[in-house]
């Protein structure tokens, strides 16, 4: 088992994390509409392989302190960032106050303690929570926005050689890359070689520089 602050997840803790959070968010999609997914199965090729790929973006030895799931919705792909590094306190960010509750409520389920549902929209966090900004050695964004407005809301919350990571289809890597590359590099990003996942998944990936 890995030790506290190393990267390296430990795949049956991962995997047990995750298991209990499916089950508890299929069972609370019976009154909140939270995922398409309506068997453990289905869940796990369309929410939770898909947010593991993120522990292949992230090539630091250490493991991030501070996550921020941006447009969380049903906890995924922030959930498997809690559960991928234990030490790593995640705040999912979900503007639907009745999705952030929900979602809450699965984490309690589930006993993932690491990670908190906040109800806030994106753009208002600099605002709402001024704790977070700096601080974040990872943010997530999946099917949210471009690469262009999901940088420019990730930017205020990394920290110093954070990453940013965007799920995206190859088509849309195309046709918003280059604006994407032009908001980093005036936010002081850097873009990291993409990493490829499933049949046609791609992580797109940005990296705080060190001068600021």
């Amino acid at each position: 088992m890995s030790s506290p602050g190393e990267s390296s997840p430990d795949p049956q803790r991962t995997k047990a994390r995750l298991g209990a959070y499916v089950r508890a968010l299929l069972a609370r999609n019976e009154h909140v509409n939270l995922t398409a997914a309506a068997s453990p199965g289905a869940a796990r090729d369309i929410l939770v392989e898909p947010s593991l790929a993120v522990a292949a973006s992230w090539d630091r030895p250490e493991a991030p302190r501070v996550a921020v799931d941006i447009g969380s919705g049903n906890g995924f792909p922030g959930v498997a960032v809690a559960a991928l590094w234990p030490d790593c306190q995640v705040a999912l960010v979900e503007r639907r106050r009745k999705k952030a509750l929900a979602i809450q409520d699965c984490l309690a389920m589930a006993g993932i303690e690491n990670a908190t549902a906040l109800a806030c929209d994106a753009r208002e966090l600099k605002r709402e929570r001024p704790e977070l900004l700096g601080q974040a050695d990872l943010v997530t964004l999946r099917a949210v926005t471009s690469l262009e407005e999901g940088n420019r809301l990730a930017a205020p919350l990394l920290a110093p050689g954070g990453y940013v990571v965007h799920w995206k289809r190859p088509g849309l890597v195309t046709r918003e890359g280059a604006a994407g590359d032009r908001a980093a590099e005036m936010l002081d990003l850097e873009r990291r070689p993409d990493v490829a996942h499933g049949v046609d998944g791609v992580l797109v990936v940005y990296a705080r520089t060190l001068r600021r």
